[in-house]
């Protein structure tokens, strides 16, 4: 399940992740960063799962880890903080753009439907493409 607020919301929708998966990832981490402990990886699992992380993000969370961390073992705030999200407008927020940027801004974003808004909002077009969101495409009735 996607979670959207503070008007973005997650590309991660799926699964929540697998014991098997989990497990797989958090060895990825133990052996990237030798130096975290059992009950480190104990504290990341029970979290992990609370947070109802998908597969993806997870994974995503690990190599973002492996990729840019610099010190000798990450946080478990900083696998917990990772997510990519995209942001989503109002129709009044969209009148606003067009005031401020003009009307080329409607080539820009798209309508979509979210799940729990009765009303439709707007999400650039590139994310759209980008993050595989054509499901959440507004179909007029």
């Amino acid at each position: 399940m996607k979670q959207i607020h503070d008007n973005s919301l997650s590309v991660y929708g799926g699964n929540v992740v697998t014991k098997q998966v989990l497990i797989m990832e958090l060895l990825r981490l133990k052996k990237a960063f030798p130096a975290i402990t059992n009950d480190f990886v104990d504290i990341l699992a029970e979290m992990v799962i609370r947070e109802r992380f998908t597969e993806q993000r997870l994974h995503d969370a690990i190599d973002h880890l492996i990729k840019t961390y610099e010190y000798q073992h990450p946080t478990v705030a900083s696998v917990l903080k990772y997510d990519k999200r995209v942001q989503f407008h109002s129709y009044a927020d969209m009148c606003d753009m067009v005031d401020k940027y003009g009307s080329g801004v409607w080539e820009i974003y798209q309508k979509v439907r979210l799940q729990g808004q009765s009303k439709p909002v707007w999400v650039k077009k590139s994310d759209i493409e980008t993050y595989n969101l054509k499901h959440l495409l507004y179909e007029e009735k």
